[in-house]
């Protein structure tokens, strides 16, 4: 009797253990925080960090643009056979010019001279002529043109004068141009290329005469022998 209540005492303890058992393992687990850790609420940082949109970033300062200092127009010098009427067009113009570009002079004084105009009152006018200065020019009382000329004896051959001028605005014009004392040199002459589709004449030649010489046989009478026969001139 004692032995059949410990089976049955046995069994509903096995049987206890195994229903706990399965709902041990049927049950979801709850995390939990480690230690020391603080929980996050829903409504916490975490939450506002990921609600909020992203900052936004300034735009980058514009690079700083530096102001730019304009060269002085130097005007290229003429062609030899044209007389410019203005120095490019932009104050100080330089016109009148003597002599005239690209011309041929008698040996013996020469006149140069010019006409200079600019944008206000002129600073500085200087001539130059072989690269020897002339003495500076100024309008007296100041004025924004000035005609001047000059007389100069040159040696034979090619010379040129340079004008340099500024006005009181900071503008500055250059001119130069060349002349020649004595006679001009002629223009070299080129042959004109020769066209493909005219067909050169062919050189002749004189056709030689032919001499041809003549013998004469003398007679011989009956009994006599031969004689040679001779050449004729």
């Amino acid at each position: 009797m004692i032995s059949l209540t410990l089976v049955a005492a046995r069994r509903r303890i096995f049987t206890l253990l195994l229903v706990g058992l399965l709902l041990a393992a049927c049950t979801r687990p709850v995390d939990r925080p480690r230690d020391g850790a603080q929980p996050l609420a829903a409504g916490g940082a975490a939450g506002r960090l990921l609600s909020e949109p992203p900052p936004t970033l300034a735009p980058a300062a514009s690079l700083a643009v530096m102001p730019t200092i304009a060269a002085p127009t130097v005007a290229p010098s003429p062609p030899p056979e044209a007389s410019p009427g203005r120095s490019g067009g932009i104050y100080p113009l330089i016109t009148n010019i003597q002599p005239t570009p690209g011309s041929a002079l008698p040996p013996g004084e020469v006149v140069i001279g010019a006409r200079v105009t600019g944008a206000g009152n002129l600073s500085s006018v200087l001539a130059f002529v072989d690269g020897n200065p002339y003495q500076p020019l100024a309008a007296n009382p100041p004025s924004r043109s000035l005609s001047f000329s000059f007389v100069r004896e040159l040696e034979l051959g090619q010379h040129e004068v340079r004008i340099e001028a500024r006005d009181e605005s900071g503008q500055m014009g250059l001119y130069r141009w060349q002349f020649t004392i004595g006679p001009r040199p002629p223009p070299a002459t080129v042959p004109p290329p020769r066209d493909p589709s005219v067909a050169e004449p062919l050189q002749t030649f004189p056709i030689p005469t032919l001499v041809i010489p003549t013998f004469s046989v003398p007679q011989v009478p009956p009994g006599r022998a031969p004689e040679a026969p001779t050449r004729r001139p």
